[in-house]
């Protein structure tokens, strides 16, 4: 399917806008479904904490996890933004798998 595309893209706009188009589309892909597994770790984690026991949690709380739960999704996310950007480069420069 993504040959047959690439053909019709090259046979539409030329080489290099159908290699930057698809490059482009593979990037905005491949961060959504990144994104999506990180949020949905993290809800994860954030349903496992709520269950805790009121003391507990308030301890947990006060010791900053909140504050690290956010740091930690902010680093994964911007870990795939920088993932997906590459995968996006590396398939416009003509480095990805042809599949």
């Amino acid at each position: 399917m993504l040959r047959s595309l690439k053909l019709f893209l090259k046979g539409l706009f030329g080489g290099a806008i159908a290699n930057l188009l698809i490059g482009g589309g593979m990037a905005v892909v491949s961060f959504a479904a990144l994104k999506l597994a990180i949020e949905s770790g993290l809800t994860v984690v954030q349903s496992y904490v709520g269950g805790l026991p009121s003391d507990i949690f308030g301890v947990v709380m006060l010791l900053g996890f909140g504050d690290a739960l956010s740091m930690i999704g902010s680093a994964l996310l911007v870990r795939a933004a920088i993932a997906s950007a590459s995968v996006g480069i590396a398939r416009r420069s003509g480095q990805g798998s042809a599949a």
